[in-house]
């Protein structure tokens, strides 16, 4: 009886020994969950080529799963992918890096494409661009990446992509020592296209070119000079004398604004005729003059300002009008209290008197002078017009 205990507690004892060994040996062969788990929705794969290839899903881990190994491959292929020249995909993961890992991850990554994208403009400055392009349509807010891109652009003499991508950068600043920084860039490089093409005697694309300036910055006055000055080199006085009542009151530069309208009257002559189109009453406020208009059909009361060069609406009159705003496009303005950036809104027509302009854009932005008022009507309406102000008769003559 005895030897049969002892039998049976060895041939128990054998068999957890056994199953402990079986258990050990096919955990260790077993896949991490983590890693390569067929259960787990994969963010790259090895296909049998050996080459690195990107599943359609683009599933990263779940936070919860986040571990070393899972972050070094994705920078891993990250990097494969910027050399093998897949930009796009190479953005689509790191919006996925973005969304659902920590700051320090995905800022690692962006390190990794500046890097990559300045080895890549020593040898060619094309895919270089295409790389951080790809990555600046997603973040376009990025100033750093923006600054980069229009230093390439800057190297391969494209100067008009430099400064689109320079005023792309200074509407998403926000210091003031960055603000100056980039304005400096954008003139020094702004001084190399005008050369360019004066050289080539293309005075229409120095229209071109000074028109999609004043897009982008529609309150930097010097611009509108630059543009009067394009539109006298290619033989159109009318458009020149337009560009100039934009800022023919401007701080900076208005007396030689003054200046340069005076002489195209002598020059042009009979040619623009002071043929009256509408009388616009103003009601006094204060030390300014309020008019009553309309947009898209809806009355407003604007006050006038011969000192701003693009008219302002504020953002509850537009909501409640209806009136969609692009915020894709903002524009860097000047205000009592300081600079300011604000969206597009743009209407179907903006009516004064008889006078309808058809679309037209403003500014939505809401600002603290604009008590008792819908918004500001600048100089992008008054200056379609050759117009004075009758201070007497408290009324805005509109001339042609």
């Amino acid at each position: 009886m005895r030897r049969n205990v002892i039998l049976l507690v060895g041939v128990i004892g054998i068999a957890v020994f056994a199953i402990d060994w079986y258990w050990s040996t096919h955990r260790s062969l077993a896949p991490d969950p983590l890693v390569e788990s067929p259960k787990h929705d994969r963010k790259f794969n090895q296909d049998a080529a050996g080459t690195l290839s990107v599943d359609e899903t683009h599933s990263l881990p779940t936070p919860d799963a986040v571990n070393a190994s899972n972050y070094e491959r994705a920078q891993d292929v990250f990097e494969r992918l910027l050399v093998n020249r897949q930009f796009s995909k190479a953005i689509e993961l790191y919006q996925d890096v973005y969304t659902r890992y920590d700051e320090s991850a995905s800022s690692h990554l962006r390190n990794v494409l500046f890097e990559k994208s300045a080895e890549l403009a020593k040898l060619d400055p094309e895919l270089a661009a295409q790389a951080l392009s790809s990555y600046v349509q997603v973040f376009y807010r990025d100033v750093d990446a923006l600054l980069r891109l229009a230093k390439i652009h800057e190297h391969q003499q494209d100067y008009q992509q430099s400064v689109l991508r320079l005023q792309e950068a200074h509407a998403a600043a926000h210091s003031q020592a960055d603000l100056e920084h980039i304005q400096s860039r954008i003139d020094r490089v702004t001084s190399d296209a005008t050369q360019k093409l004066a050289r080539n005697e293309d005075h229409n694309g120095l229209v071109s070119l000074y028109r999609a300036m004043i897009e982008r910055q529609p309150n930097h006055a010097p611009y509108y000079l630059a543009l009067a000055q394009a539109h006298i080199a290619a033989d159109s006085p009318r458009a020149a004398l337009t560009a100039l009542r934009y800022i023919e009151y401007d701080s900076q530069v208005g007396t030689q604004a003054r200046e340069m309208i005076t002489n195209l009257d002598d020059v042009v002559g009979d040619s623009i005729s002071d043929q009256r189109l509408s009388t616009v009453p103003l009601i006094p406020t204060g030390n300014h003059f309020v008019v009553n208009a309309q947009i898209n059909g809806i009355p407003v009361n604007l006050m006038l300002d011969t000192g701003a060069s693009i008219t302002v609406v504020k953002s509850e009159l537009i909501r409640t009008a209806g009136i969609p705003v692009d915020h894709s496009q903002l524009v860097s303005l000047t205000t009592a209290n300081g600079r300011a950036q604000a969206p597009i809104a743009h209407l179907n027509q903006i009516q004064l008197g008889d006078q309808i302009v058809l679309s037209f854009k403003v500014v939505v932005l809401d600002l603290e002078e604009l008590t008792g008022v819908d918004g500001l009507l600048g100089m992008d309406f008054l200056g379609r017009y050759r117009f004075t102000i009758d201070r007497e008769l408290n009324t805005l003559v509109l001339n042609k």
